[in-house]
Formats: C-alpha cells, sequence, structure tokens
C-alpha cells in the first residue's frame, strides 16, 4: 500500500470526475434488481423485486414488488412525479405523492428511490458520494494504493462522517454512516468495490456493515455496472469473527424498449392528470411620503392599490422611501 500526498491529490481531482461519468451512464440504461433476504442457516426467506427505466436525467420510473405482494411505483417526469402503491394487485392504487419536478428536493421519496436504486458511487442509502464529499461532516483521513489481483488500480479510503443523529421521517432523511473504509476503482469510474462502516441507529444503537459489488465483464458506454451486491453484518469483533451475510441483490441491465411509457402517466394508474396553479406574483410598491410630514409623527398617508393585470396577486408589500 502507499499513501501520499499525490496519491491524495489524484482522488481529489479525479474521483468527482469518474462518479458524476458513472451517473450520467447509469442515467440512460434500466436495470432490474432482485433483493433476497437471508434467514440464520442461508436460505432464502424473503424476495423482492425492482425494476428501474431511466430515460434521461429529469425522466424514470421505478416499479418494486415486496414479498407479501406490496407493490410501489415511483415516477419522474419532465413535469411532475408522483408515488403510488397498493398491498395487493386486486386493490386500486393510492397516490401517496405527487409534486412537480420543479420542486422536487433530493430529499422526497420519488427522488430517493430512484437514485439509491443501483448504487455503487452512493456512500450509503441518501448521499451519493458526490453528495458526500461535499458535507462539512466529511473528513478524508488517508488514501492508498491498494491493488488487487482482480483491480489494479484499487484506492483505499478512510473517511470519517461523525454527525449527529436525526429522526426524519422514517429515518428515510438520515444518512446512519458515522465513519468508515471504501475501496474504489479508480478504473472504473471510481466507484464502490468494497466498503465497511459504522452506522448510528435509534437510541444511540451503532452497527458495522459491510457491502462487496460484483461487475459486470462487459462494459456499458465504458462503464462496468454491478451485477451483484452482498451485504453483510459485522459484530464487535468483525475483524476476527466471521461475517454474517444479510442479503444479496442481483443487477441485470435491460432494454428501455420493455418499457411502456403510459405507465409514466397518472392516468394509467385511475388517476387524472395534474393541474398545478400557477404561482401568484408578488408586487411590491413604494410610497414616497410628502416633504411637510414630519417622520417623528404618527401620520396616515392614503393610498389606493389597483390590479390591472390578469393574474391574482398574492402578496403586497409597501415600503417607505
Amino acid at each position: 500500500m502507499t499513501s501520499n500526498d499525490d496519491t491524495t491529490e489524484l482522488f481529489l481531482n479525479e474521483a468527482a470526475k469518474g462518479w458524476q461519468r458513472y451517473h450520467t451512464v447509469f442515467e440512460r440504461c434500466s436495470i432490474e434488481e432482485q433483493n433476497r433476504h437471508l434467514d440464520a442457516e442461508g436460505n432464502v426467506d424473503s424476495f423482492n423485486t425492482s425494476h428501474v427505466h431511466w430515460l434521461g436525467p429529469d425522466r424514470a420510473i421505478c416499479f418494486a414488488t415486496l414479498d407479501d405482494g406490496t407493490q410501489w411505483i415511483n415516477c419522474r417526469r419532465d413535469d411532475y412525479a408522483f408515488w403510488v402503491g397498493r398491498n395487493d394487485k386486486a386493490e386500486p392504487w393510492r397516490l401517496n405523492a405527487l409534486m412537480k419536478t420543479a420542486d422536487l428536493q433530493a430529499s422526497d421519496y420519488t427522488s430517493r428511490a430512484l437514485r439509491r436504486s443501483f448504487y455503487p458511487d452512493f456512500l450509503f442509502r441518501q448521499d451519493s458520494l458526490l453528495d458526500a464529499i461535499e458535507k462539512p461532516y466529511f473528513q478524508l483521513l488517508s488514501v492508498e494504493h491498494d491493488p488487487t489481483d482482480n483491480f489494479s488500480k484499487l484506492y483505499k479510503i478512510v473517511f470519517d462522517y461523525e454527525h449527529p443523529y436525526q429522526r426524519t421521517g422514517g429515518d428515510c432523511h438520515y444518512n446512519w454512516v458515522q465513519k468508515g473504509t471504501l475501496w474504489l476503482d479508480a478504473d472504473n469510474c471510481w466507484v464502490i468495490v468494497r466498503s465497511q462502516f459504522e452506522l448510528l441507529l435509534n437510541h444511540g444503537k451503532r452497527e458495522w456493515r459491510e457491502m462487496k459489488f460484483e461487475f459486470d465483464r462487459q462494459s456499458y458506454r465504458d462503464v462496468h455496472l454491478p451485477v451483484r451486491c452482498y451485504h453483510y453484518d459485522l459484530n464487535a469483533d468483525w475483524q476476527r469473527e466471521f461475517n454474517e451475510l444479510q442479503y444479496v441483490q442481483e443487477f441485470r441491465r435491460m432494454d428501455v424498449d420493455e418499457l411502456d411509457l403510459q405507465t409514466m402517466k397518472l392516468t394509467h394508474y385511475g388517476f387524472g392528470e395534474p393541474n398545478f396553479r400557477p404561482s401568484k406574483p408578488t408586487v411590491e410598491i413604494h410610497v414616497e411620503a410628502h416633504p411637510e410630514i414630519q417622520t417623528d409623527q404618527q401620520t396616515t398617508v392614503p393610498f389606493t392599490v389597483r390590479n390591472t393585470g390578469d393574474d391574482e396577486v398574492d402578496i403586497i408589500r409597501v415600503a417607505a422611501c
């Protein structure tokens, strides 16, 4: 292993470009994901499937089916985004969220469900590596060249990400990672090959986890996409004890032609198309005081405001000048 200023500078100069490249390629492909949860003996005890279709930076849809029959669909169009769900195929769809795409934030459920579906460029759950490294509490502790037989340009990144627990809507907005180690492949957009990290969970509980990715030998637009991800629990003696396998994710790249574009409309699920009310303009009026009026006296100056346009005025702010 080697660690020096040149290695750190290489990481800081090149990694963000690689993550952006991976993100751009990802936003032009369709992925099937199968999530296999395991019991203590290693047998599959649940099975979840999702399909994510990216049609560009602002257009994507994710279909998810859980082992209990629950279905979720998250969609982002050019004009609006929505989240619908139902507990069984026989039930009608429920509209859980609807918003203008222009108002969509990274913390919104629809955006999160799409962004985190295929994530070797994510630190964990909510923060992409591009997001995380810009956070004020992210500290880069060391960068080492740590090659293996399979990865000649593998880099080991040790980081600190300590920040307070912040409970928000079902913990969906909170990144639990507090510190850890990443192994990044500089030959493949600096995406994560392996990671070990400490999580700060509810009630102050801390746990160590590990993820290992396997990648397709064939490249897609000069980028190797993952085909499998293993998730492990690491106990307090994880450096000496066997790692307990939690679950496995399988990924398969699909043809975008498998997507029916009608599924990206609310009418497909029994709802009307949204008609968002346009925002009202804000009018600011400056009133010039008469020179004879003394500023230290309580004086009322009458004036009339008339709206001669077609738009409804939402706010009127009056400022003396």
